[in-house]
């Protein structure tokens, strides 16, 4: 439901690397972004992690 959320990640994903090296979280409102180390496995982040 647009809205509902304020911040979203993208993450890369193939069946033969896995997970990328980093994570892009984005804020929906402001448009910022911010890259963060992921490593090959998915991490969690929470809304603290959004950036502002």
């Amino acid at each position: 439901m647009p809205g509902e959320h304020a911040c979203v990640v993208v993450r890369g994903h193939d069946q033969t690397h896995e997970y990328g090296g980093q994570a892009m979280l984005v804020n929906l409102d402001s448009g910022t972004t911010a890259a963060e180390t992921q490593g090959s496995e998915r991490r969690s982040f929470t809304e603290a992690d959004c950036p502002e």
